[in-house]
C-alpha cells in the first residue's frame, strides 16, 4: 500500500469515487467523520475487480484555506522482520515478470496484444501499493516514488504507462533479499548464544574438561553431583544427596537440630516469597530426577546442545542456592 493517499474532508459519511491508478476503473470510498474529528476511510476497493479492502485515518485536519485535497491518509506499512522472507521475494517477482511482458508487447500493433497490455496495466496497478511499501522497506528508503506511471493525459493508452525505472528498483530490491540471505547464511545464526563459561561456577568448573574431551552426558552429571556436595555442605547434611537431600534443604517444615533449611529471602508470607520457595524445592527435585538420574543410568551420549541446555538449568539451580538464606533452630525453639 501507499504510505499517503488523497482524499477530501468532508462533513458527514459519503461515499465518492476517487481514480483508480489502472487504465479505466475507479477506486470507491468510504469517508467518514468530519472536520472535527478527522476522517476515516472504512472501504476502499476496486469494483468488479476484487480489490482488497484499505483502512486508514487521516493524520491532520482541513484549516480554514486549504486545498481539501490536501489531507493525507496514512496507511501503516509492516515490519520487515515480521514477514516472510520468501513471500516478499514472490511479490517483487510477479510484479517484474508482469512489467517485463508489458514491456515486450508494448508496441505490438495485434488486437490480442492490446487487450494483454490493458490486462497487464491493470494488474500492476493493483499490486503496485504492496509492491512500492516492499520496496521501499527493503531498500530502506521511505522517499521511493511511484514505481509504476503514467501521463494523465494519455490514460487510455496503456503504451503510455512508465514501468522501467520501477522495474529496476525492483531488481534491486530483489539483490538486497538476495545478499542479506547470503550473508545470514555466512555468519550463522542472529539469535543469541549461551556462553558455557558465563554458568555458575560450581556447573561448569566441574564439567568443562569432560566437556571438552566430548563426553557431553557425564560433564552434566559431574556438574549435578558437584552441585549436590555443594548444598550438603551449606546445611551439614552429608547423609543424604541428589533429590532427596532437595526436598530437604528447600522442604516447607520449619527447620530442626542438625536439620536446617534453605528459604528465599523476605517476608515468607508474602506471596513471591512463598511461590519462589515452592518453585525452587520442585524444581531442584526435577533437575536431579530428570537430569542426573537418567544420566547416571545410560551408557548413551547426549546432543550437545541437550546437554548445555541442562547445564543452564543446574546453573539457574545453583544461583538461586546462592540467594537463598540458611535457616536453623534457634535455641528457644529446641
Amino acid at each position: 500500500m501507499l504510505d499517503e493517499f488523497r482524499a477530501p474532508l468532508i462533513p458527514a459519511p459519503h461515499q465518492i469515487a476517487v481514480a483508480r491508478p489502472a487504465l479505466g476503473a475507479r477506486k470507491i470510498r468510504r469517508l467518514e467523520g468530519g472536520p472535527e474529528s478527522g476522517l476515516r476511510v472504512s472501504e476502499c476497493g476496486y469494483p468488479g475487480l476484487g480489490g482488497n479492502a484499505i483502512t486508514g485515518v487521516v493524520r491532520s485536519r482541513l484549516l480554514p484555506g486549504q486545498n481539501a485535497w490536501s489531507q493525507p491518509v496514512s496507511v501503516g506499512a509492516p515490519k520487515l522482520n515480521q514477514v516472510d522472507i520468501a513471500r516478499i521475494k514472490v511479490e517483487l517477482q510477479t510484479w517484474l515478470k508482469l512489467a517485463d511482458r508489458l514491456e515486450e508487447i508494448r508496441y505490438s500493433s495485434y488486437t490480442s496484444a492490446n487487450i494483454e497490455r490493458i490486462d497487464l496495466v491493470n494488474e500492476l496497478f493493483d499490486r503496485h501499493i504492496s509492491t512500492l511499501k516492499i520496496v521501499r522497506r527493503v531498500l530502506n528508503n521511505p522517499q521511493i516514488p511511484n514505481i509504476v506511471k503514467r501521463e494523465y493525459s494519455k490514460i487510455q493508452d496503456p503504451k503510455r504507462v512508465e514501468t522501467i525505472p520501477g522495474a529496476t528498483l525492483v531488481r534491486q530490491a530483489l539483490g538486497s533479499l538476495d545478499r542479506s540471505a547470503d550473508i545470514t547464511k555466512a555468519l550463522g545464526s542472529t539469535a543469541p548464544t549461551l556462553s558455557a563459561d558465563k554458568l555458575h561456577t560450581s556447573v561448569w568448573a566441574p564439567a568443562s574438561t569432560l566437556w571438552a574431551s566430548g563426553h557431553h552426558g557425564m560433564a552434566v552429571q559431574r556438574a549435578a553431583t558437584n552441585l549436590s556436595g555443594h548444598v550438603q555442605d551449606l546445611i551439614g547434611r552429608y547423609d543424604l544427596n541428589d533429590a532427596a537431600l532437595m526436598q530437604e534443604a528447600f522442604s516447607s517444615a520449619p527447620p530442626k537440630q542438625s536439620r536446617p533449611r534453605l528459604r528465599w529471602p523476605g517476608d515468607p508470607a508474602a506471596l513471591t516469597v512463598k511461590a519462589m520457595n515452592d518453585g525452587i524445592r520442585a524444581f531442584s527435585v526435577g533437575c536431579f530426577q530428570a537430569i542426573r538420574n537418567p544420566l547416571t543410568h545410560s551408557v548413551d551420549e547426549i546432543p550437545k546442545q541437550v546437554a548445555l541446555e541442562q547445564l543452564s538449568a543446574l546453573s539457574v539451580l545453583a544461583r538461586w542456592v546462592d540467594e537463598c538464606e540458611k535457616l536453623e533452630e534457634s535455641a528457644d525453639e529446641r
